[in-house]
């Protein structure tokens, strides 16, 4: 054994400290990522704003925003989306983007848009 030492050897897979991820190392890694930037996303998915508006011709984030509610004919400090009053306003003078909010719309919401409403389904309340 010229140039090795006697009782030294290369680390191979399972030997030592230097050995390649498993399967199931690597499997686990990806969920843990998989999970931790879907919980980075959360505040911004799961919000109880808007992500886009429009209102006399300006395009409003306000998912990124904190708009006054005076821009809106309103007079709180923050815009609450869900008050009818500001529903109406934003739709009579521009659009809102309310099928992006998940939680913002009622599962009975969703059913009276699906199912029309002169549906059963919303009756049985």
């Amino acid at each position: 054994m010229a140039g090795r030492k006697a009782g030294c050897r290369r680390p191979t897979s399972g030997d030592g400290p230097i050995s390649r991820p498993t399967g199931a190392a690597t499997g686990r890694c990806g969920c843990f990522l998989f999970l931790f930037i879907a919980s980075l996303l959360a505040e911004f998915i799961a919000n109880d704003r808007p992500i886009l508006a429009s209102y006399k011709g300006e395009i409003l984030y306000p998912v990124m925003v904190d708009y006054p509610e005076e821009k809106f004919g309103g007079f709180l400090a923050r815009t609450d989306y869900r008050d009818p009053f500001i529903q109406d306003e934003i739709q009579a003078n521009g659009w809102l983007d309310l099928a992006a909010d998940p939680i913002f719309l009622h599962h009975c919401q969703l059913l009276h848009s699906a199912f029309g409403a002169d549906s059963t389904v919303l009756d049985a309340r």
